[in-house]
């Protein structure tokens, strides 16, 4: 049985990808699921959450753009188990670098060979805040793509985003779907909250997970000690629903 790739995105910046893609991550590790992460955004703030302070790893994700070997770049265990290909700030200039190359969607998936598939059950892509090439690439990886989203407003967004999934799946990667639009930074005391998830379960339909991931501190402190929030705050809010999330999505995975 080979790895399940999912791309975590959204190129509206703010939504939580990070965050979900980080303890998400956690979370299948936590119900025994050997997880890779990949952290293709040059802000890298999955990497610089996870690795431990003055780490600097031989190779990043920015190498593997440039023909090194993904497994390469590996860095192992970092959290717990938790395996993770890094990323760095200079990967950014990699998008204009890509315009002249040949195949140049297809890198991560080419990179992505079969052993190392069968080392993992899931592969998380943390994504940038942006639709550029990079985006593209892991959308021709993914089988399934996770989209966050925290405001009704960005809902033209997320359109936007489906359309360019819809022309990825016709061109360069047919077996690829959304399995899930996820409700972030969720805070259900409020009216307006509910009104915003009601709207997008008239949109989204069952596309939209029951799990909401809530506005909790804890969620936000545990990058500053390069924790995920299992290890920072097991029994805080955020805990609990990035749990749920990987149970619910073990379920819709049956």
């Amino acid at each position: 049985m080979t790895a399940k790739i999912i791309s975590i995105i959204n190129q509206k910046g703010g939504v939580g990808k990070t965050t979900t893609a980080v303890n998400l991550s956690a979370g299948l590790l936590h119900v025994g699921k050997r997880m890779l992460l990949i952290d293709t955004d040059p802000q890298a703030n999955a990497t610089i959450n996870l690795l431990p302070k003055g780490y600097e790893p031989e190779f990043t994700i920015k190498d593997v753009f440039n023909k090194k070997k993904l497994d390469q770049a590996i860095c192992c265990s970092v959290v717990d188990g938790l395996d993770i290909v890094p990323s760095m700030i200079s990967f950014a200039a990699v998008e204009s670098e890509l315009t002249s190359k040949i195949g140049r969607e297809l890198i991560l998936k080419k990179a992505l060979n079969d052993k190392i598939k069968q080392k993992y059950d899931f592969i998380i892509i943390d994504t940038p805040p942006a639709l550029g090439m990079i985006s593209i690439n892991t959308l021709c990886a993914a089988d399934e793509v996770i989209i966050p989203i925290h405001e009704f407003y960005a809902l033209e967004g997320v359109l936007q985003l489906m359309d360019v999934i819809s022309q990825v799946r016709e061109d360069l990667n047919p077996g690829l779907k959304v399995s899930a639009v996820l409700l972030t930074m969720y805070d259900e005391r409020t009216n307006l909250a509910r009104e915003i998830k009601e709207k997008m379960q008239e949109v989204f339909g069952e596309l939209l997970l029951n799990t909401t991931i809530p506005r909790n501190i804890k969620l936000a402190e545990a990058p500053i000690y390069k924790q995920t929030i299992f290890d920072y705050a097991s029994d805080s809010t955020g805990a609990k629903a990035y749990m749920d999330l990987s149970n619910e999505l073990m379920e819709r995975w049956r």
